[in-house]
C-alpha cells in the first residue's frame, strides 16, 4: 500500500536536494506550497509551483500516487533534473512548453533504478493535446513515455533533432499522420510504439 496523506510543505525549503524519490504511495497532496492554505476547502491536489524551490533536483519520482490538475509549467525552472517521471496519477491538460528547458533530461535511471529507463515519463494520465515543440530540443534526452493518454496531432519531424533518443513510446492516444522521415536519422533510435492511435498511418 506505501504512504498516504499529504507532503510536508517545508521538503520546500531543502533547497540543495538531490533527489526525490515519492513513487508507489498514495501520496494526493498537498506537495510544498508557500502557503498551505491555498489547499483548503478543494477537491483537486495539484503538483504545486513551489516545488521549483529544490533547484538543486537531479531526479524527482511522483510515479503511481493520486496526484491530479495540471503538469505545473514551473517544473521546467528545474533545469538540473536528469529524470522526470509524474507518470501514473491523474493530471490532465496540455503537456506546458516549459518542459523543454529540462534539457539535462536523460534515460538512464539513477543508482537506485539502474534497469529501468527513467528519462521523461508521464504516462498513465489524461493529458490532452499535441506535444509541445520544446521537447524536441532536448538533446540529453534518451527515452520519453507519453503513453495511455489523450494526446493528439502529428509527430513532429523535428524529433529528428533529438541525437540522443533511442526509445519514444506513444501507444493509447490520439496521435494521427504518419511517421516522420526525420526518424530515421537518429544515430541511437531502436523503438518507436504507436499502437493505439486509429488515426496514425505508415508511409507508404
Amino acid at each position: 500500500m506505501g504512504h498516504v496523506g499529504s507532503i510536508p510543505p517545508e521538503i520546500a525549503n531543502l533547497s540543495s536536494l538531490v533527489s526525490l524519490d515519492m513513487n508507489d504511495n498514495s501520496f494526493h497532496g498537498p506537495l510544498p506550497a508557500q502557503d498551505s492554505s491555498c489547499f483548503l476547502q478543494r477537491d483537486v491536489w495539484e503538483i504545486p509551483s513551489s516545488l521549483e524551490q529544490c533547484s538543486q533536483l537531479e531526479f524527482l519520482s511522483l510515479y503511481n500516487n493520486k496526484f491530479d490538475g495540471i503538469v505545473p509549467r514551473e517544473l521546467g525552472n528545474l533545469t538540473k533534473l536528469q529524470i522526470l517521471d509524474i507518470g501514473a496519477n491523474k493530471l490532465t491538460g496540455d503537456i506546458p512548453e516549459d518542459i523543454g528547458r529540462l534539457t539535462k533530461l536523460q534515460g538512464l535511471g539513477c543508482e537506485k533504478k539502474k534497469t529501468k529507463l527513467q528519462g521523461l515519463r508521464l504516462k498513465s494520465n489524461k493529458l490532452k493535446g499535441p506535444l509541445p515543440a520544446t521537447l524536441f530540443s532536448m538533446p540529453s534526452l534518451q527515452y520519453a513515455d507519453f503513453s495511455y493518454n489523450e494526446l493528439s496531432g502529428p509527430l513532429s519531424p523535428q524529433i529528428g533533432n533529438m541525437t540522443s533518443l533511442f526509445r519514444i513510446d506513444l501507444e493509447s492516444n490520439h496521435f494521427s499522420g504518419t511517421i516522420p522521415k526525420e526518424i530515421g536519422r537518429l544515430p541511437n533510435f531502436e523503438r518507436l510504439s504507436m499502437s493505439g492511435n486509429q488515426s496514425f498511418r505508415l508511409r507508404l
